[in-house]
């Protein structure tokens, strides 16, 4: 079990946003990146790279708990999620080694 969530911990997936800066604001703009409850790393012109859990997006700003950001000020933009199809996938994986290794420490006995 212990197993099984420390896999689930491992499967995080960082998406980087590449596009030109005006491209990705409009992105942000529209919903299309960035909703309420994911973390990101955003970096602006004014005050460098922010890390923070997204609270509130609207056409002007990204806010998280004790932070807000002009969208007009977005450089560069990741965000982190859980990827929970590999961390089912590698729980699973967990599961059927610790059952193979109970069934053959039977049968050796």
């Amino acid at each position: 079990m212990l197993f099984a969530l420390l896999s689930m911990a491992g499967c995080i997936s960082i998406e980087k946003f590449e596009e030109p800066p005006p491209i990705l604001r409009e992105a942000i703009r529209n919903g299309d990146l960035v909703t309420p409850g994911q973390h990101v790393s955003v970096v602006t012109t004014s005050r460098g790279e922010l890390e923070f859990r997204v609270t509130h997006v609207d056409r002007k700003v990204i806010r998280g708990e004790e932070v807000e950001v002009p969208i007009k000020e977005v450089v560069a933009l990741q965000t982190r999620r859980i990827d929970f199809l590999a961390s089912a996938s590698l729980a699973a994986g967990w599961y059927v080694l610790m059952v193979a290794v109970a069934y053959l420490a039977l049968a050796l006995r």
